[in-house]
Parts: C-alpha cells; structure tokens; sequence
C-alpha cells in the first residue's frame, strides 16, 4: 500500500478534506471577523458612554462615532429620560457585512428592514428596563452587550454606564449579512457533518473500487513473466469499467511480450540450428585442407567454403530483411488503397519478368474494393507468396490471386497447382528457416512465409494454408475491414 506524496490515496484523501475543511475554514474566519467587531464595538462605546455619563450637556454628535451614535438617558427608575435626535446616523452596515447582506438579498435571505431609522430597529427589543445591562449601569457598573432582533437581519450594541440622574446607553446598529449567515451556522454545521460522511464514504469507495484494484494490477504486472497478469488477478479483467478495460489491455500486453520472448527465444535456437551446418562444412573443409594441399583437394575445399559463406550471409541478410521488417511494421503509415489497381501492379510486373514467361496470372477481383494498409509491406507480402508458389513444380502454369470481402474481412488468396504442402507440414512452413521444397528446386531461406506472417498480423489479420491432397495450395490472407 502506498502513501507517497504522488499516491492516489493521498489524493483522494486531499480532495475529501479539502471540502470538509473549506467550509469550516469560512465559518471560523467569519467568526473571527465578528468577533473582532463586537470587541471595537465594545471598546469605543464603553468609552463614549464614560464620556457623556461624565457630562450631562454631552451631545451626541459632538462625541460620537464617526457614523454616528444614539444617546439614550435612563431615569433612576430605567426609563427614558430623553434621546439624542441621531437614531438614523447610528443605523449602519458594516463594509462586508453590507455587501454579504446585498448577496443574501439577491438569493431572498437578506434583511427585511432595509433602510430605515434607529428606533425602528430598536423597537423589536425588550424594553431598557428589561436589560442586564442597564440593570449593571443603575447598580453603579459600566457593562455592554449586543442584541440581535428576532428575526436577525440586525445587531444592537449597547453600552451603559452609571450617571447623576440614573444612567445612559450610547447605543449603534449594524444591519450585516455576516450576522445573517451566522444565524445559519447551525443547518452549515448540520451540513457539514453529513459532508464528512459523505467524504468518509467516497474514501472508502474510491480506495476499494479504484485504488485496491490498481495496486493489485500493479501486483500482477511486476510478476511477469513468471506469472502472467491473467493469471494473478482473473477477477479484474472480468470487470466491466475501465479497471476491467485496462486489465485486458495489460493482459493483452503481456501475452504480446511473452510471444515475442518466445520468439526471439525460438529465433535464437532457429538461427543456431540454420548456421551449424555450413559451420560443420567449414569445419569439415578446414580438416580436408590439413591432409593435404593437391589442386583437386584445393578447389573441393575452396567450393565447400564459399557454399557455407554464400549460405550463411543470404540466411543472415534475409533475417535482418525479417527482423528490419517486423520493426518497421508498427512505424509504417496505413493508406487506403484501391486494391484491384493495386494487385494489377504487383502481377504486371511478374508478367514482364523473363523467367515467368510460361505463367499465366489470373486476377479475381471485387470492383471498387479498398482496403487500409501499408502499401511496401502488404507488396512484400503478395511477392513472397507469388514467389512461393512459382518454385512449385506443376504441369498448369497458372497462379491465381483473387480477393473478395468475406464478412468483417477482405480475403486475398494465391493459388497454385504445384504438389501442395503436407498436412504435417501445414502448421511449419511459417516458422523461420523452415523449409521442404520439392526435390529438383533450388533450397529457400525458409523466411518468405515467416514475413507473410508478420505483415498479416500486423495488419490485424491472419494467414491460413488450404492444401486438398495433389491439388496445389491456396494460400489465404484475411485483413479486417
């Protein structure tokens, strides 16, 4: 299991947070700041309030709040003794607070009081009597407090001090949208609480449905190719997402790497086995020049020689051709291409060559029939099959190419009426090196049908040989539509 700082884990772990913790980062800050405007609220007035219990003649707008205050002076009894004329200066919004309330007023949860005057706001409260804190001022104490109406759209701090004549409230009013939020804290906090279920959940899920499956994909793949992926975690490619998807494509994958190690593998004992014997004429040459040096001796050796030198280096030019081949294959842009044109092409030039005078080379093919390939090599293909079935000894000189859509597929066949190939022989001839030509012909690489091979499959297509007892051999090439 990983934790790395690139792990997905991590990530989702991160991505789930980071929406818990948002919201809860807003209504701390929110809190803060509210905080913060209660304390100034509660420094300023409490000192203006000490100022004008200190001097009757106080006015109000000579020792107020830069937005104004309200001067309320209380009797010994709490009632109102007399009120400054300042009840629509002390009515304000905060900046923020003024612009939150203008957001909540366009999605109808703003204040319903608007623009209005002090006392209006004030109205909705208890009565001065009923304060604690005018209670604290009429008991000789200076004390402060902050009112919210009932409905919350406004906020009323109050600070009261003792005076002469019974006590004074120096009183301001904010009407804040940050207030209005905070009186949604709860249903946030409600909300909250389930998003952390939420999150908990998708943790959960996501780890199991997505993370675990990775890891253990992971897993399989490092076991290759002791094990292949299939085989270690089957239950992953039976899905049917995208983990199930990426499972079959790896599975896919590996089987590629496995056949292609198996080949090399088969190549390597393949190219030993074609070059040990031209290595033992050599060897066999060498011992019959060390006997003795006569001319005769001399020439059998020298043409010993160079048969196994002229064997070795078609075999070694013609596995490069293969191996270069193969390479390119993948590299090679696919055209569509209108094939009855294109086989025409191939067999013209068959039918110019001298040494194919006595053939006939018959053409059967669906007009306007295109294909998608790599032009170079699907020629390549065609000449190796063609040059195949011309080394076949027969008594009709014919060779047939036809090509026809069969289902999904284009189907291109080479006919011959040579001996054919032995029902043993059937499954070898595509191996490399592998050849069984009819006495009389001269011996082949046995690489001509290993690149038809290649270039079928890495068209996507396959390579079949049909060959009936004494009536030739038909070769057949299915390229996908």
């Amino acid at each position: 299991m990983r934790w790395g700082p690139r792990s997905a884990r991590v990530a989702i772990w991160t991505v789930s947070l980071t929406l818990v913790a948002t919201p809860l980062a807003m209504l701390a800050s929110v809190a803060l700041y509210e905080q913060l405007i209660v304390d100034r609220y509660h420094a300023r007035l409490t000192a203006i309030a000490r100022q004008v219990a200190a001097d009757p003649s106080a006015d109000a707008n000579a020792v107020g709040w830069r937005e104004g205050v309200e001067i309320v002076r209380l009797d010994r009894s709490g009632q109102v003794a007399s009120r400054s004329a300042t009840d629509s200066a002390a009515f304000t919004r905060s900046p923020l607070g003024g612009w939150l309330e203008s957001r909540l007023d366009v999605l109808g949860m703003g204040s319903a009081i608007g623009a209005g005057t002090f006392q209006r706001v004030e109205s909705e409260l208890d009565p001065p009597t009923q304060r604690e804190e005018v209670a604290a001022a009429l008991a000789g104490e200076v004390s402060f407090a902050a009112h919210v109406t009932p409905q919350g759209e406004a906020v009323v701090f109050v600070a009261a001090a003792p005076s002469a004549d019974g006590a004074v409230m120096v009183m301001k009013g904010s009407l804040r949208g940050l207030r209005r939020l905070l009186l949604f804290k709860g249903e946030l906090l409600k909300l909250m609480t389930a998003q952390a279920a939420f999150a908990a959940l998708t943790i959960f899920l996501l780890s199991r449905w997505l993370v675990r499956p990775l890891e253990h994909l992971a897993a399989a793949v490092r076991t290759f190719p002791a094990l292949s992926p299939a085989a270690v975690a089957p239950a992953l490619e039976a899905r049917p997402d995208e983990i199930g998807e990426l499972a079959r494509a790896i599975s896919q994958l590996a089987g590629s790497l496995e056949s292609r190690r198996r080949a090399a593998a088969d190549l390597a004992a393949d190219l030993a086995h074609e070059l040990k014997n031209p290595l033992a004429t050599v060897a066999a040459a060498s011992e019959l020049f060390s006997a003795g040096a006569t001319d005769e001796r001399r020439a059998l050796v020298q043409s010993s020689i160079n048969d196994a030198v002229q064997r070795m280096r078609t075999t070694t030019d013609e596995l490069l051709r293969l191996m270069r081949l193969e390479v390119s294959l993948g590299e090679q842009a696919r055209q569509e291409v209108d094939y009855p044109p294109f086989l025409e092409g191939v067999l013209a030039q068959y039918r110019k060559d001298p040494r194919w005078a006595g053939f006939t080379f018959t053409l059967e093919v669906e007009s306007g029939l295109r294909v998608r390939i790599a032009p170079t090599a699907w020629e390549a293909l065609l000449r190796n099959l063609l040059d195949n079935a011309l080394v076949q000894p027969a008594q009709r000189k014919e060779i047939v190419v036809s090509a026809r859509v069969e289902g999904a597929s284009v189907l291109t066949s080479v006919v011959d009426f040579g001996p054919g190939v032995s029902e043993g022989n059937r499954e070898k001839i595509f191996r490399r090196f592998f050849t069984q030509r009819p006495e009389g012909v001269p011996p082949g690489t046995g690489l001509g049908l290993s690149i038809v091979q290649a270039v079928a499959e890495a068209h996507g297509g396959r390579v079949e040989v049909v060959s009936p007892p004494g009536e030739g051999a038909t070769f057949r090439v299915w390229l996908p539509v």
